[in-house]
């Protein structure tokens, strides 16, 4: 079987879905492979500019190419260049932008690859986000193969930390009310969103967590908070991040509060550790609750899960290892193209 030959005019740029996804993702595979043409439009890194706005047509489909991979990251005036250059290839948009809003919705291609679909409110899944009369897939994130390696080195550590939670939690003095309140009788639900308020998903579970370890008593070893450095350095594969993530029995993560799909998910189930995540409108394809990750509803479900899980260690180390495996055998960047292919009848 002949390998799919893929062209794609931005391989040298250094968006995160090229970078961490696509490149890997066709170097990995046995179905596929990438390839290169004539470009008669300058490169981004060209010292003469990025682009030009005019690039004449070259007709035809050269015959060493099935398909042209366009990244979302390009500007509209880019991308139109590209096709322009060689209108001929089929081609595909991978738009893996936060935003739903389809960033190429006039470029003549057989499909769009988004890994966000849903709309959320206020942390709530509500559905999916209806893109007619274009043809748009979801395709969510995968594990990343840096990472991958990176926690290798730490696959024979054991697991001291009880919990971590990679998220800031409130700052303000809200926490020295919770004890008081929750000693008269006040549900831990009431408590928290009375004196902690919607702050989003993610602080609010880490504000949870927090008062958990603060004022209840559960005599869990945890970790909350960022470590690995800046918004940068999620780009690269963090060693305090993973270190934490190897040596940890329960892993709490959650969606952005805006949209669906990060990198935490997949980094954090191919760990190995038992992953609670929050509810999903559309969760990566395979993914059972119970039997690779565990989720969860709200604030106060999460705590009683991560209790729950605590005491059953073995539950949750058969979960999170299940996860890892599934995460693994499914859901790595050549898992990831090769679904594209087979999206657009390639393979």
């Amino acid at each position: 079987m002949s390998k799919v030959r893929i062209y794609c005019p931005m391989h040298t740029a250094g968006a995160e879905e090229n970078s961490q996804i696509l490149q890997p993702g066709i170097e990995n595979s046995q179905l596929c492979e990438l390839v290169e043409l004539p470009s008669l439009v300058r490169t981004l890194d060209h010292p003469e500019g990025p682009y030009i706005k005019a690039a004449p047509q070259t007709k035809g489909q050269p015959e060493e190419v099935d398909l042209m991979i366009i990244h979302g990251c390009m500007t509209p005036e880019q991308a139109i260049i590209w096709r322009e250059q060689y209108p001929d290839i089929p081609a595909v948009v991978l738009d893996y932008k936060d935003e739903l809003k389809l960033w190429h919705p006039d470029l003549r291609v057989l499909c769009h690859f988004k890994r966000n679909m849903a709309i959320r409110r206020h942390g709530v899944p509500l559905g999916v986000n209806d893109y007619n009369p274009h043809v748009v897939h979801f395709s969510p994130y995968c594990v990343r193969e840096d990472i991958v390696e990176e926690l290798k080195k730490h696959k024979e550590s054991p697991r001291v930390m009880d919990v971590c939670c990679f998220f800031e939690h409130n700052q303000d003095n809200w926490s020295q009310h919770i004890p008081v309140h929750y000693g008269r009788g006040a549900s831990l639900r009431e408590t928290i969103e009375r004196h902690i308020g919607w702050c989003g998903t993610r602080k609010l579970v880490a504000s949870t967590l927090k008062a958990a370890q603060d004022w209840y008593g559960c005599g869990l070893k945890m970790h909350i908070g960022k470590t690995g450095g800046s918004t940068e350095g999620r780009r690269t594969p963090q060693e305090d991040y993973c270190r934490l993530m190897a040596t940890t029995k329960i892993i709490v993560t959650a969606t952005p509060d805006g949209w669906e799909g990060d990198y935490r998910l997949m980094e954090a189930m191919s760990s190995g550790a038992l992953v609670l995540h929050n509810r999903m409108a559309l969760p990566p394809a395979g993914l059972v609750d119970g039997d690779h990750w565990v989720v969860y509803n709200d604030h106060a479900d999460m705590l009683e899960k991560v209790y729950y899980y605590t005491k059953h260690q073995d539950q949750a180390s058969n979960i999170g290892s299940a996860g890892k495996e599934y995460v693994m055998q499914n859901h790595r960047p050549h898992h990831r193209v090769e679904s594209w292919l087979r999206t657009v009848n390639m393979l």
